[in-house]
């Protein structure tokens, strides 16, 4: 059913990666792709009902950790008071609020460090490459899988994964970054055409010879906010501050239910409803009594 796949890749590039033959393929049939500035509009429109008020292009620099109770001494909030986040400090300026909701992905603990608060939340670059070529057509052109006759987002052994773009008649090929890959924030992070040509073209071409001689006409690289100890979302409230973080490169896939849990955790409910009338303690996704299994899927 996929033209130009090798099942059973044998060269000597093959035993030097420790590439396995192919025994089996699963195919998700309730799966699809999104457009993610289609889904960020929706939220917005709908925080725009609300509502909400927007502010683009301002920086959120610092929390304001204050004691819930001043005494007017030089130096406050100190270690034996109780303390209480008044608001932020922006590039525009302070805002003030009673409740704070943090949604801010990989930036999360360099605002929540300095104010003690361990969120385990790591930033780690992920990196696409798009490739095009006229040696693509036949999987670009695949029958038998979906209504658009194209090969479907395609999971390789060892993490190399790709999709089609018919519009672009491109593919976008990327690979999960696991131990070997630094956790580091960088302000403007860009994909490295080295890493493509070293970490997967290398396991791409063995098992389809049709991307041998392509070379990346664009690429694009961004940060994964990981949650280092499961990978799954992490959504608590620690005093008047409720989290939303870590969601480890599946933001899109489980923002609805994310939103449904921070909610839930900020009218101080013990359980939240997800869609199809699902409940979940608003316990299992926080710091403190936290149970949840480990994301093993992270692509």
């Amino acid at each position: 059913m996929i033209p130009d796949l090798v099942l059973d890749p044998s060269g000597e590039q093959s035993k030097l990666i420790g590439l396995d033959s192919v025994q089996k393929g699963v195919q998700g049939l309730d799966c699809g792709a999104v457009a993610p500035e289609l889904i960020a509009k929706f939220y917005e429109n709908e925080f725009d009902k609300l509502g909400g008020e927007f502010q683009f292009g301002t920086e959120a620099k610092a929390l304001q950790l204050d004691a819930k109770s001043k005494l007017g001494l030089p130096g406050e909030p100190y270690l034996w008071q109780e303390k209480v986040l008044r608001g932020v400090d922006t590039n525009h300026g302070n805002i003030s609020a009673d409740r704070l909701l943090l949604a801010a992905g990989c930036r999360t603990p360099f605002l929540l460090d300095p104010v003690g608060i361990d969120c385990h939340v790591k930033a780690k670059k992920h990196q696409i490459f798009q490739l095009r070529g006229n040696q693509l057509d036949r999987l670009m052109n695949t029958n038998q899988f979906n209504e658009q006759n194209t090969i479907p987002f395609t999971i390789l052994p060892k993490g190399v994964h790709f999709r089609p773009a018919r519009s672009e008649k491109t593919l976008w090929v990327s690979t999960a970054e696991g131990i070997g890959t630094p956790f580091s924030f960088e302000e403007e992070p860009f994909a490295e055409e080295s890493f493509y040509t070293y970490n997967i073209h290398p396991i791409l071409s063995e098992h389809f010879p049709c991307f041998a001689n392509l070379r990346p006409i664009n690429s694009w690289a961004g940060l994964y906010d990981i949650n280092s100890i499961d990978s799954t979302p992490i959504i608590d409230r620690v005093s008047n501050c409720i989290i939303a973080a870590g969601l480890s490169g599946s933001g899109i896939m489980k923002a609805d239910a994310v939103g449904r849990m921070a909610a839930a955790v900020y009218d101080g409910r013990e359980e939240a409803t997800l869609f199809g009338d699902k409940k979940i303690s608003t316990s299992r996704l926080g710091l403190t009594n936290r149970s949840v299994e480990k994301e093993k899927f992270v692509i």
